[in-house]
């Protein structure tokens, strides 16, 4: 690894004199983006508070990875097209609904996990789509802006990144309301219960029986 520019480092131009760094640039591009900051440090806090995971997840992540590969190739393939990484493309498909992802089905809108050919009524409302790619195409278009603004790729692998995206993805209500949000941390030491039970319906005492995208 190379080292980075520190704020106290000193450059030697080679044609005379020292150059100082205004920045260190190691500034996330959230900050040029416009974004906010402090969710992003805040996502990459409780990324740093993470020392344990839930032993009673082990078979489900196994079985996660092992689906993972058996379908692979149809994510890579939608995942090139959505400019996002495959592995998270899989983490969104479990947790909107995770049978459908463990069994291979395709079954389901990527937006929240209903069943295809039926006119969505949970958010976002109103779609109707008969194929998988096609709905998920459209999910994730839908968040092209945060995609954007958070300099994620294929190749991605800044995870502050990408479990902001998610988070977006799944709504800011845990964040903006000061709770710990399972769909990213389920099955961590820093979620212990707290779930949204329906749309804008929090539970303090429902417990999320999904692994989190941090640890898928």
């Amino acid at each position: 690894m190379v080292p980075g520019i520190m704020m106290s480092s000193m450059l030697f131009c080679r044609h005379g004199g020292i150059i100082t760094p205004v920045t260190s640039g190691q500034t996330t591009l959230l900050y040029a983006a416009n974004l906010d900051m402090d969710w992003y440090k805040y996502n990459e806090e409780m990324i740093g508070k993470i020392y344990a995971i839930d032993s009673k997840y082990n078979e489900t992540i196994k079985h996660f990875k092992e689906a993972y590969e058996r379908n692979k190739s149809r994510y890579m393939r939608l995942a090139k097209q959505m400019g996002i990484p495959p592995e998270m493309l899989a983490v969104i498909h479990y947790r909107e609904n995770n049978g459908d992802y463990m069994q291979g089905g395709f079954n389901v809108y990527l937006h929240n996990g209903q069943s295809l050919g039926q006119v969505t009524t949970k958010e976002p409302r109103g779609k109707l789509f008969y194929n998988f790619d096609e709905a998920a195409l459209d999910a994730i278009a839908e968040k092209s802006y945060e995609i954007s603004k958070l300099d994620i790729t294929y190749d991605t692998q800044d995870m502050t990144a990408m479990l902001c995206l998610l988070e977006t993805y799944n709504g800011l209500g845990y964040y903006k309301n000061g709770y710990v949000n399972p769909y990213l941390y389920s099955g961590t030491n820093v979620y212990v219960s707290g779930k949204y039970i329906a749309d804008h319906v929090y539970n303090p005492k429902a417990v999320d029986a999904q692994v989190g995208s941090y640890i898928l």
